[in-house]
């Protein structure tokens, strides 16, 4: 019973180890991924607005868009990114990427169908050849009206990198963590279970006639009071069991008088 008890103190301390540094390691890395992402997001934003900005003066009535693509490709090469232009359609107008291979073609991401109604917009995405990317948009207004919008995409694993890199620093706090707590707990269940265990001992020797017994616990806690009280109960024993034999000793020496014929 006494390796039980331990066995299941030991669990329990695990259990709330894990589910504490679970739900830490949770929030932390949420919280993170939520700052590192508006930081780059702010970041791209301010960065689209800009492209958006000069792209403006290409797009515009007797504008120069037979130049812009050069421009686009000045830009996608400052951002590391890909600068993608479309209309009010969200047909593909200039492609930075060499090839220009989705010129023409109509585009529905989210962000486009937001910036084309007038609001930048940026949100990260997984593609499985790419990998992370952040697609960030904003609407190229002429004459203070909404003409097009400019799709920036750009590759963010630093971000995810960054993710990574902590989630390994918790689980490297949390085995930590959890060995000095598994450590100190095993230390606080042999203070627990070795008084439950002489207990049980002078019990066994209790119910085996050994009146005499005493357990030496002085704790103030609960199991102090329980040894107390088993050292009162085995003295009260012993007093019983005494007085039995003085009884049992006087009444053999007494003289035994003879039955009448």
């Amino acid at each position: 019973m006494r390796a039980g008890l331990r066995l299941k103190l030991a669990l329990a301390y695990f259990l709330i180890i894990a589910l504490s540094m679970t739900l830490l390691s949770y929030v932390v890395t949420r919280q993170t991924r939520s700052s590192l992402l508006s930081d780059r997001e702010a970041a791209l934003l301010a960065q689209a607005n800009v492209i958006a900005d000069v792209a403006a003066e290409y797009m515009g009535p007797g504008g120069r868009r037979h130049l812009l693509r050069p421009v686009v490709q000045g830009f996608a090469a400052d951002v590391g990114g890909r600068i993608l232009v479309l209309d009010r359609e969200g047909r593909v107008l200039v492609d930075s990427a060499a090839g220009s291979e989705l010129v023409g073609r109509r585009l529905g991401h989210s962000e486009v169908r937001e910036a084309l109604s007038g609001s930048a917009m940026a949100a990260p995405h997984y593609l499985l050849r790419d990998g992370w990317v952040m697609h960030t948009a904003a609407p190229i207004r002429v004459h203070k009206q909404v003409a097009d919008a400019v799709l920036l995409s750009t590759s963010i694993p630093d971000v995810f990198a960054k993710m990574d890199a902590l989630r390994l620093s918790l689980i490297r706090a949390s085995l930590v963590v959890g060995t000095a707590v598994l450590l100190i707990g095993s230390l606080l269940t042999m203070a627990i279970t070795r008084p439950l265990g002489e207990l049980t001992r002078a019990a066994m020797d209790l119910a085996q006639g050994r009146f005499s017994r005493r357990v030496n616990i002085s704790s103030g806690d609960e199991i102090g009071h329980l040894a107390r009280a088993f050292n009162f109960m085995a003295g009260k024993l012993e007093g019983h069991e005494e007085m039995r034999r003085r009884f049992i000793q006087d009444a053999s020496h007494e003289p035994k008088t003879p039955w009448p014929p």
